[in-house]
Parts: structure tokens; sequence; C-alpha cells
């Protein structure tokens, strides 16, 4: 049986370890309407980084997108996720995050060999990304499989701020699917169902273009 787990999955803690030395460098697209709902220029954080999401008060709205209930077997959905645009590093939780607020540039699609911020990814998620998360610690072959799935709405990449249920979790708006090995079957159908799929807040919205390709 699936699990609904509901509540806000929106950032609470400040994690003082984001950096931000490639702020410079990054782009400062914002969403289709043009505008950052919380008035943010750049879409990334300031450089002490240090204001929790708590203490800013909430302009952020609950998610009310009804997320269809998963065929595959294993993946879990989520609900009350926030998607505001925020300006400082967040804790999410659960670990890779499946929604909540993000930064005001998202994290361009395809294949990394370096981790990424959270922040830009899940940005990258509410335009329908599926987000692969995946242990350093797999070999090459393993990171090759892999890289097979990255494209126009994929999104792949190491974690490096928490260690991950399992050697790969797939996450997309809302949802969320832990695998043992890159070569469960189960992995492609997430990406087949989930790329700029039914959970994609922002229809429409690319996840390529004007986007950044700066790692964390």
């Amino acid at each position: 049986m699936k699990r609904l787990a509901a509540g806000l999955i929106a950032a609470t803690l400040i994690m003082t370890a984001c950096g931000s030395d490639d702020d410079a460098s990054s782009t400062t697209e914002q969403d289709d309407d043009g505008r950052d709902p919380d008035g943010a220029d750049s879409g990334v954080p300031d450089d002490d980084c240090v204001t929790s999401v708590a203490e800013r008060g909430s302009d952020s709205e609950s998610d009310d997108l009804d997320i269809p209930e998963p065929t595959i077997d294993g993946v879990e959905r989520f609900a009350g996720l926030t998607h505001g645009h925020v300006e400082d590093c967040v804790e999410y939780v659960p670990n890779p995050p499946v929604g909540g607020d993000h930064w005001g540039v998202w994290q361009a699609c395809g294949f990394y060999g370096d981790p990424v911020p959270p922040e830009r990814a899940v940005h990258s998620m509410e335009h329908g990304a599926v987000w692969i998360t995946y242990s350093p610690d797999l070999d090459a072959a393993a990171r090759d499989a892999l890289s097979v799935y990255a494209g126009e709405f994929v999104l792949v990449s190491p974690w490096n701020r928490d260690p991950l249920p399992s050697p790969v979790v797939a996450s997309a708006w809302g949802l969320q699917l832990e695998v043992e090995t890159v070569d469960d079957p189960r992995l492609g159908e997430f990406v087949n169902i989930y790329a700029n799929g039914p959970q994609n807040r922002e229809p429409g919205a690319p996840c390529v273009e004007g986007g950044t390709d700066e790692t964390a």
C-alpha cells in the first residue's frame, strides 16, 4: 500500500555549509511570469546564508496539486508542499527533497558528476523534472547506466548532504522511489511516467534553457 505522507515538506532550518562561490556566474532567469514571488533578484543565496526560512515569515503557499496515486510499487507520495522562492539555504525533509521552497534559478537538466544545490534541483522538479540522485560511491559503470536517463526533463547528480536512504533515489514533485541497483526496472518506469509528467506544477516551463549548470 502506497503511503500518502501529508505535511509541510518546506524548509525550516538553514544549512550553513551552503556556499555561494558560483553566484556571479549563475543565470538570473525567473519563472515563466518573469517575476520572483518573494522579490529575490537572482534566486541565489546571500553570502552568509544564515537566515532560517521559518524566520522569514511565510509568503509560501501550500501546494494544492492533486498528484495521481502512483502505479509503481514502492513510490511514496507527499502532499502539502510549499513552493515559494527563497534566498536561503534550505534543510529539506525528506532527503533528497521531493519539493518545497527553492531558489529562483533552476538546475539545468542533464547528467552531473558533481553534486548540485538541492535548492536549484527542487526548482527543476517544479518544472516537471525527475531528479535521480546517486551515492558518490557508485562505480563508473553504474554512473554510466544512470547517465542514459539524463535528458530534457531528467536531472542526474550525486548526493552529498546526508546519507542516501538507498544507492539511487528518484524524485519528482511530491513523489519518491528508492532503488538498490541502477538496473531496477522501476527506475525507467518512474522516468517514463514523471519526466514532464502529471505532477508538473508549471506545464510548459523549461528544465534546460534558462537554468544554470553550476554545481555545488
